[in-house]
């Protein structure tokens, strides 16, 4: 059996040495890989992760280790077209958005003066079209009125499906502060539209390096709640396993 997981969080350039991430350690997903590496059945674990992440150990896994989107893009695709894994864990917090262009407030300004009188789908072309100032390195830190420009980046959990029609799929959805209520329906909802064999809906406000609850939802309408991360963790591996065999 092969495992494909995915843990941390993307990060998503601005110049050489800068970047947009967000609080993701990757954690869950190496309580994961080590957990599936105790299964016996289990001969390999694909580890996709940024190289800032928390690492698993253990013999059977190979990492690969990806920056932004577009990385983890081509690299899962790649991987599931070579490997064929039979189970997908996709942990990773992928950025929502990324640096389309990096330029400054002034020249924003002078954008949206030059095309006054045009209507607004003109205004927004020529300011999101002002130059760029990256220029393959370093942007100067003496730069008053930075300005980025992001763009939507794409759900990579969309493609999962198309990609391995037959692997087990695993979705995860954080949101913060919300109901039960909303936190459930949002899941499924996330489910249903990327076609995933399970998701697990967390909330900010119960995730922590000690404290992480979850409720672990199926696409069958079954739904288990999990305290802690090993916990977490096994309950996954245990659902997935049986998913694998019932697929045969």
């Amino acid at each position: 059996m092969k495992i494909l997981i995915t843990a941390g969080g993307t990060q998503e350039p601005i110049d050489s040495v800068r970047s947009i991430t967000n609080h993701a350690t990757g954690r869950l997903g190496a309580h994961l890989a080590e957990a599936f590496h105790q299964v016996p059945q289990v001969a390999e674990i694909h580890y996709v992760c940024p190289r800032n992440a928390v690492h698993p150990a253990g013999e059977k896994l190979i990492f690969h280790h990806i920056g932004g989107t577009l990385e983890l893009e081509e690299t899962l695709r790649e991987l599931i077209r070579i490997h064929r894994p039979d189970a997908i864990i996709h942990s990773m917090a992928v950025s929502d958005y990324r640096v389309r262009r990096v330029t400054t407030l002034s020249a924003l300004a002078a954008a949206a003066q030059s095309a006054v009188g045009q209507d607004s789908y003109v205004v927004e072309q020529a300011m999101i079209e002002t130059e760029d100032l990256r220029q393959g390195g370093k942007l100067s830190s003496s730069l008053e009125d930075m300005a980025l420009i992001l763009e939507k980046t794409p759900k990579v959990i969309g493609q999962l499906r198309v990609q391995a029609p037959n692997a087990v799929l695993v979705g995860f959805k954080l949101l913060d502060g919300v109901s039960s209520e909303v936190l459930l329906e949002t899941a499924r909802r996330l489910m249903a539209e990327n076609h995933c064999d399970f998701v697990l809906a967390n909330d900010m406000k119960t995730v922590s390096s000690s404290l992480h609850c979850g409720h672990l939802l199926d696409a069958t309408g079954g739904q288990a709640y999990f305290e802690g991360k090993e916990q977490i963790a096994q309950g996954i591996v245990q659902a997935v396993l049986r998913k694998v065999e019932s697929n045969g």
